[in-house]
């Protein structure tokens, strides 16, 4: 940034998801920054103390792609989505809300055998979740685990593996085929209510003896 600053090159940070902007990710010191909308503008004024000149209104670029034309596989709606918003605790930090979401998931599984035997729930993986995080869920069967790409690393210097989308038309016709979309607080929730899906926002809390 030094570099850039004595150069009088110019430093824009976009900030591409929504949830950037309530954590540190967004560089502060940029000639503009880009977000998503005015409601955006307001919060990253608060949070961050920006200069409100500084910020530019750039649209929902993470859901661009929803807008594109793709051919559509409609199919008899027999699942629920279950969209994972945690991935493993690799760190063991504690924070491993991945098991609150198995543990739901579990409680669902059981509530949907009394109530309509053939209706699956098909559970998308948060895309830094170790596979072996979702063993006890594979033996349920009423429940799916639908990977959609790789565990690779997210940069060359990065240790972290993620999994990246192999093709988009895949995830949105997941979407749109699916009875209703449930998450704990996923970006996917936006993305299937873009798509006019009917959508669960779950604050779940486990009960503890």
């Amino acid at each position: 940034y030094e570099t850039l600053k004595s150069k009088k090159t110019k430093l824009v940070s976009w900030v591409y998801s929504w949830d950037n902007l309530y954590q540190s990710n967004i560089i502060k010191s940029s000639d503009l920054i880009f977000v998503w909308s005015d409601y955006f503008k307001k919060i990253a004024k608060k949070i961050h103390n920006i200069d409100h000149n500084k910020i530019k209104t750039l649209g929902p670029v993470q859901l661009d792609y929803l807008k594109t034309k793709i051919r559509i596989s409609k199919k008899k709606k027999n699942y629920i989505l279950f969209a994972c918003s945690y991935g493993s605790d690799f760190k063991s930090t504690g924070d491993n809300f991945i098991k609150d979401e198995i543990e739901f998931l579990k409680i669902l599984s059981e509530i949907l055998k009394n109530f309509n035997s053939d209706l699956l729930i098909l559970v998308r993986p948060y895309p830094s979740a170790n596979p072996k995080s979702y063993n006890e869920l594979k033996k349920i069967n009423n429940i799916k685990i639908e990977e959609y790409g790789n565990l690779i690393k997210r940069g060359n210097k990065s240790s972290e593996k993620i999994r990246f989308e192999r093709r988009l038309e895949s995830k949105i016709n997941q979407i749109i085929n699916a009875s209703i979309v449930i998450s704990f607080g996923s970006t996917f929730n936006i993305e299937a209510s873009y798509l006019n899906k009917i959508v669960f926002h779950i604050n779940y809390s486990p009960i503890k003896s």
